[in-house]
């Protein structure tokens, strides 16, 4: 299948079934965002024991996007850490371009925790970060993948960004939390089990401690395994970073910190304590492009389907909206859900909303300040009554 030409970012839906794992690429049409939509199904070479990871960025620096691929550790499975990069270019078809092992077929880790950014200024193009997965030690270590633009693929830097971790996948995510003069890129901010936030800086394969500070120093102790960043509140320089209840405190709290210091900002509940007894989960996208800055959703995990649309714009939480619920969501959970300019004929981000039931639709969300209206659904390809999942959703150039 060959691409049609098209000036909107993909959206990317894994899904698991019968054993193995399949990737599916969608792109929406230009001139109608509510039509079909063109789909290519990636053909890897490795093998799934549940749904496969998915990320998109510009790895090699010319603006098309890539496709990173990497393999979930499931239970009864020893580690795979394999990762294939795919090139998605608009008139060609999508084809591998890099096929690396993450943890160098040590066993140590699954390549399933992964996040893409330009995190190393020195390096053209954006770079693949892996964290491990805790599926056979304590996670603590991130890996850093570069060089894909001169076809060489190759690792930059690893280090410990915990002295102490836990068994479960490393928190971390993507953001701009200093001014490009004091460090240029993104920078990496990682969560722990005792509620500390560290913020690490990449250049010239080295990395570079920044900050750190306790999200929440108060009893009970919660993770920071709750975590986003993006530029909520425009006057405050920088991204920052936010951090919600992971169920210990079971009160929906999120809180809002200072990028920078971890000073904090602002801090409510998003939801009853009936209402989030699993924690919440977190989102930033700019949703709401008539808004300043970026818009906060919160989810109420795996303990039901509310998506709530929030503006901290002026340091106050402002409930927006709650998103449209037709299938009767049972969660919301972190990989189900993706923001990005899916339709550039609409202003802002489009927000897409996948279920564990692969049967289910994923669908597709335009906000604004009166409402949410669902623009496109993509229909399930899993075969009646197949024991299909979905994995993760995600949204890139």
């Amino acid at each position: 299948m060959r691409w049609r030409h098209k000036r909107s970012n993909q959206l990317v839906v894994t899904r698991s079934a019968n054993g193995g794992g399949s990737v599916s690429v969608y792109s929406f049409g230009a001139s109608d965002p509510n039509g079909a939509v063109a789909a290519q199904s990636i053909d890897s070479s490795m093998t799934f024991a549940a749904a496969p990871a998915a990320a998109i960025g510009a790895m090699d620096g010319d603006g098309t996007a890539e496709l990173i691929v990497g393999q979930v550790a499931d239970d009864g499975e020893g580690p795979r850490d394999e990762v294939e990069v795919y090139r998605i270019d608009s008139e060609d078809s999508v084809q591998r371009v890099a096929h690396l092992a993450a943890f160098d077929n040590s066993g140590i880790s699954s390549s399933g925790n992964v996040a893409v950014g330009d995190v190393d200024p020195s390096e053209p193009g954006d770079e693949l970060v892996v964290g491990e997965d805790g599926s056979q030690r304590p996670a603590t270590r991130l890996r850093i993948f570069g060089g894909f633009s001169s076809g060489n693929p190759r690792l930059l830097v690893k280090f410990r960004a915990l002295h102490v971790g836990a068994a479960a996948p490393l928190t971390f995510v993507l953001g701009n939390l200093f001014a490009a003069a004091d460090h240029p890129g993104q920078q990496i901010v990682v969560g722990n089990p005792k509620g500390r936030i560290y913020v690490y800086g990449i250049s010239h394969g080295h990395a570079m401690p920044l900050a750190r500070f306790a999200a929440f120093p108060d009893p009970p102790y919660g993770s920071t395994d709750r975590l986003a960043v993006g530029d909520l509140v425009p006057s405050n320089p920088g991204d920052e970073i936010v951090v919600g209840d992971d169920g210990t405190r079971h009160d929906g709290t999120v809180r809002v910190l200072d990028g920078r210091r971890g000073t904090p900002l602002l801090e409510f509940n998003a939801f009853t304590p009936e209402e989030a007894a699993a924690g919440v989960e977190l989102w930033v996208g700019d949703v709401i492009s008539s808004l300043p800055g970026a818009e906060l959703i919160v989810g109420q995990g795996s303990a039901g389907g509310c998506l709530r649309v929030f503006s901290v714009a002026q340091a106050v939480p402002v409930h927006i909206l709650d998103l449209p619920d037709p299938l009767n969501r049972t969660t919301s959970l972190r990989q189900h859900l993706a923001i990005g300019d899916l339709i550039p004929e609409l202003p802002g981000d489009e927000v897409a909303v996948a279920q564990i039931d692969q049967q289910l639709p994923v669908q597709v969300f335009h906000v604004d300040e009166s409402g949410a209206t669902l623009v496109n659904e993509l229909p399930s390809t899993a075969a009646a009554g197949a024991a299909a999942t979905t994995g993760t959703v995600a949204i890139g150039p």
